[in-house]
């Protein structure tokens, strides 16, 4: 797995638990205006479910292939002629 997407997958979890630690009425991060804590803890959770929708996340094995195939295409070491050419003779694999 990609380390990008090991990072976004881990403040997403990260940010996620705080949300419900601090839903339950546990601070993991102590501050003394509560108020202030909850906006702050609000605004990094959405930020990482924003991060994450947007990103994309390949975890399947066959995702990880297609973004290979993907970047030799638009770095011109592979053509999207080639790439039709083995799917058409691979159709029965």
């Amino acid at each position: 797995m990609d380390k990008n997407t090991l990072i976004r997958v881990g403040v997403l979890v990260f940010t996620l638990l705080n949300e419900i630690l601090t839903l339950t009425g546990l601070n993991p991060i102590p501050v003394s205006d509560s108020t202030a804590y909850e906006i702050v803890s609000i605004l990094v959770t959405l930020g990482a479910v924003i991060w994450n929708t947007y990103m994309n996340n390949n975890f399947s094995t066959a995702s990880r292939v297609a973004e290979k195939v993907l970047k030799a295409v638009k770095s011109g070491r592979l053509t999207a002629e080639k790439v039709e050419k083995f799917l058409t003779d691979n159709e029965n694999v």
